[in-house]
This record gives structure tokens, C-alpha cells and sequence, in this order.
């Protein structure tokens, strides 16, 4: 009795370390040994949601990178229990420090690794970490403002043609009405009748002749869309390169803990002082709106995705710099370096990574959060086709509303020389 339930025991105890024996050979671990508390993991929470976003309430996170890290680990089998995700913040949601110095606790050994929107640049992995491959490229880039249209929305020609139009109108008007007061109301002898009647006949063709050229004047009238007209939602700033930002003594944001400060000071060599620091998405808006004469910035410097998020917010705003991008790899999640568990996670990560690039599942985590950043505001930046603008119906109504204007001054007139001929 006793060696059969000795037996039973044995078989118990088999089939418990069967799982952490597997584990050990294909799993996470590495070293053929359990961990005896699941990874900790550092996470970035700023005010761009869109990549990162914690709910305080219930401890959960959402966004675009924390969707990736869920499809990766679910591929490595890995389970809740395994790990843990913690933010990087204080708790009034102020990020903790700057990314760098997130990367520096992850050296140390303070996390397991850090995962969200971090950008995988050469000077990080020669001193903190070992990244994965990119689960989603980034170059870096800048935002500046476009100029602020006018009240009418119209361009220098369109604002020539209206004024010369309603000159015109006003003018036709005038000697319309001093024509037919002239033949209806005022009565002349005989003896002046035919050097009057020939007079009369030159003042009705010079308002028929100017009648014409309102016309025609009005008939120029361009639309927001034409080669002649200003294009208010094109690329029009004057920061076309790095050396204007140095050269103009411009001011550059850049998001609070991100790598853009030392960035610009050490590659392009813009001094501190032309540097702010900009904590939440409200600011930064508003910053740019001001510009940097009125104590906000003159463009924003981050990676391309954040801008363009922002970017598609505000599309008649702000415009990205064409032409002008600094390298980076991309987003990828880091671990520490020089560590045989921790050099398991990047590779592990990586092939997992890049089997979801491989099968589509990325691209598709990426329709349902963030979009197709290559198509953000491109409707509105080649031309003001998102709804129609004060120049467009001006552009319509002023050749009509001309005509109906000119039609019946010429009917008025008309009727005016019947009444004439009618009296005699």
C-alpha cells in the first residue's frame, strides 16, 4: 500500500515539472531554469497617446506599442503572470525622467526591460541596451507652422479682382442710373434733340463696353485650387533646413524626455537657450501656434509618426518639412546588454517580431490604432479639397452674380428707350 501510494506520488511530481522542463528547453528561459518572479518591464507614458496609454484606474495599458508587445508575447507563449508592466511616471503622470535615463535603470538592472514607443538609436546600444529589430520605422523629422491666412481667405489676385469688380459694379451702377433719369425724366428742346440722341448713344455703348469688362474682370476670378492663387495649405515656412533653425536663432521643441535635445545640440549645434522642453500635447500646439517671437517655438523636432499624429490634427496649421529627415532605425523594445537572459529576450523578441511583420499581424495592429501615416493630411496639403473655401464660391458667384448684374441694368436700360420712343 504504501509503495503504491509512494508510486502515485512520483508520477504526480513528474507531471508537475513537465511544464518548467519544457520551459526550460523552448521557452523564455533560457537556462533551463524557472524564474522565481515574472519581468519587469518599464514603460514610457507621455501625453501622445496614440503609442502608449495608461489608465490609471485600472492599471491597464492601450495604444499601438503596447498592442505589438501583446501580439509578441503571445507568440513566445509567454502569459500575464509572466511579467509585469510598469509606468514610467511619477504619480501626477509626469514622466519619471527622459528616455535615456529609463535605458540607464534598465542597465542597472532596476527593470527586466523597457517596451513602448522607443527609438533605437547607435548611441543607446553602444551604452545601455540591446534592442530588438524595429517593429515600425521612424525617422525623425520637424513641424513648423504655415502662415496664418487672411480674414477673407483670399489670395493678392483674387483680392485685385474683387476690388476692381465692385468699382466696376458700382461705377456701371452710377452711369446706369444717371442714363435713365436722363432719358425718362428730363425733357429736351427740339433744336438739341439730335446732338442729345447722339450723345445718349455714346454714354450707352461706353456702359455696354464697360459692362463687358466687368465681365470679363470677374470671369478671372481664381479658385483656391488655381496655379494663381495663394496656396494657404502648401509648404510656405521659411525653415526649409537644419542650418535655418542655427541661422535664424529659431526656437525648437522637442517632447519631454525624448532624445531631440541632445540631438540638436551635439549634430546640428543649436545652443541650450534656443531649446524648450514641451510636456503634453496642449503645449506644444499652442507653442507652435504662438511662434517663437511671442514665446513659443518655431518648429518641433521628434519622430516622423509622432508629428504626423499631431500633424493630422491640425492639418491647415502645421506642416511637416519636406526633404528633411534625420536616420533612425525605429521603434523596437529594449533589454539589458551583455546578459545571457536578457540576450535570449532580443532574439526571442526579434523573431517574433519579425514573423508578425511577416504575416501581416503588425500592419494590421497599426490600421486599427494609428492609421496609414502616409496618407495623413494629404487631401489637405494638395489643395484646399477638404470643403470648399470663401475664394471657391467667390470664384462661382462673382461671374454669375456679375451677369444677373448686368442683364438687368441692360433691360432697365432697354425698357428706359422704349418709354422714350413710346413718349414721342
Amino acid at each position: 500500500m504504501t509503495m503504491k501510494s509512494s508510486g502515485i506520488t512520483s508520477i504526480l511530481i513528474k507531471l508537475w515539472l513537465l511544464p518548467i522542463i519544457v520551459l526550460g528547453q523552448d521557452g523564455i528561459n533560457t537556462n533551463n531554469q524557472t524564474r522565481s518572479k515574472p519581468y519587469r518591464f518599464a514603460v514610457p507614458v507621455r501625453e501622445l497617446k496614440e503609442f502608449v496609454q495608461y489608465d490609471v484606474k485600472s492599471g491597464n495599458f492601450t495604444g499601438f506599442s503596447i498592442d505589438v508587445f501583446n501580439a509578441v508575447v503571445k507568440e513566445l507563449g509567454m502569459f500575464p503572470s509572466d511579467y509585469t508592466l510598469e509606468p514610467y511616471k511619477y504619480s501626477d503622470g509626469v514622466m519619471r525622467a527622459t528616455f535615456d535615463d529609463m535605458l540607464q535603470d534598465v542597465h542597472d538592472n532596476k527593470y527586466d526591460g523597457a517596451i513602448g514607443d522607443i527609438s533605437i538609436l547607435y548611441e543607446r546600444e553602444q551604452r545601455w541596451v540591446d534592442f530588438t529589430m524595429p517593429y515600425l520605422d521612424s525617422d525623425i523629422g520637424l513641424l513648423v507652422r504655415l502662415p496664418e491666412p487672411n480674414k477673407l481667405g483670399l489670395s493678392s489676385s483674387a483680392k485685385i479682382i474683387l476690388i476692381l469688380s465692385i468699382f466696376l459694379g458700382f461705377a456701371i451702377l452710377m452711369a446706369t442710373l444717371f442714363l435713365i433719369w436722363n432719358l425718362c425724366f428730363r425733357h429736351n428742346n427740339h433744336a438739341s434733340s439730335k446732338i442729345d440722341g447722339l450723345a445718349k448713344t455714346t454714354y450707352v455703348v461706353i456702359i455696354l463696353l464697360l459692362m463687358v469688362l466687368l465681365l470679363a474682370i470677374s470671369s478671372y476670378m481664381p479658385p483656391q485650387t488655381s496655379s494663381i492663387s495663394f496656396p494657404s495649405s502648401s509648404y510656405v515656412s521659411d525653415i526649409k533646413s537644419l542650418e535655418d533653425l542655427k541661422r535664424k536663432d529659431a526656437q525648437v521643441g522637442y517632447r519631454q524626455g525624448a532624445f531631440g535635445k541632445n540631438l540638436l545640440i551635439s549634430k546640428v549645434g543649436l545652443s541650450d537657450s534656443q531649446l524648450v522642453e514641451l510636456s503634453s500635447e496642449v503645449e506644444m500646439v499652442q507653442k507652435l501656434r504662438n511662434g517663437g517671437k511671442n514665446g513659443g517655438v518655431d518648429a518641433l523636432i521628434a519622430g516622423i509618426p509622432y508629428l504626423k499624429l499631431l500633424q493630422s490634427k491640425h492639418c491647415q496649421q502645421f506642416s511637416l518639412v519636406p526633404d528633411l529627415t534625420l536616420q533612425s532605425t525605429g521603434f523596437g523594445f529594449a533589454f539589458p546588454k551583455d546578459q545571457s537572459e536578457s540576450e535570449g529576450l532580443v532574439d526571442k523578441f526579434s523573431e517574433a517580431i519579425l514573423k508578425l511583420v511577416d504575416n501581416g499581424n503588425i500592419a494590421n495592429i497599426q490600421a486599427t490604432t494609428i492609421g496609414d501615416l502616409n496618407n495623413i493630411c494629404q487631401v489637405v496639403n494638395g489643395g484646399k479639397n477638404n470643403g470648399s473655401t470663401f475664394q471657391d464660391r467667390l470664384s462661382l458667384w462673382l461671374p454669375v452674380s456679375s451677369a444677373i448684374f448686368v442683364v438687368t441694368l441692360v433691360i432697365l436700360i432697354f425698357l428706359s428707350i422704349i418709354r422714350l420712343i413710346s413718349s414721342h
